[in-house]
């Protein structure tokens, strides 16, 4: 059982790195983005400045859960890019702002040459979620 103030790193919703595995393919490029306190003012910055053919952008932002999805949608308001609230399945890909839900881990997976979204619970990672 864990403490509240036990600090967990990632590697506790993450699984263990496939031995052996050799990745020969490209990705596209992506831009991750982790932010807190400042956060919100600092994207109202950066996100509009983002062209249409930006590398893909993923962000974890510490939030309650029932805001993120309002939080997206004002910033696509904003933006030439399309910015949503992630859910498990979202490609990464250029053009497009994904925003982690509040209350969630968001991991991002590599599936052959692209890099799909997964939506996951679990216990705080240093003592945040996501």
């Amino acid at each position: 059982m864990l403490t509240q103030t036990e600090k967990l790193a990632a590697d506790v919703i993450l699984p263990p790195p496939r031995k052996g595995a050799m990745m020969f393919t490209r990705t596209q490029p992506i831009v991750a983005i982790g932010i807190s306190t400042g956060g919100p003012e600092a994207l109202d910055i950066i996100l509009p400045r983002l062209v249409r053919n930006c590398p893909g952008v993923v962000i974890v932002q510490h939030m309650p859960g029932n805001y993120t999805g309002t939080f997206a949608r004002r910033l696509n308001g904003l933006c030439e890019v399309d910015v949503n609230e992630a859910i498990s399945g979202d490609r990464v890909k250029p053009g497009r702002v994904l925003i982690a839900q509040g209350g969630k881990h968001m991991l991002v997976k590599r599936i052959g040459i692209e890099y799909v979204i997964q939506i996951v619970g679990g216990p705080s990672v240093s003592r945040h979620v996501p």
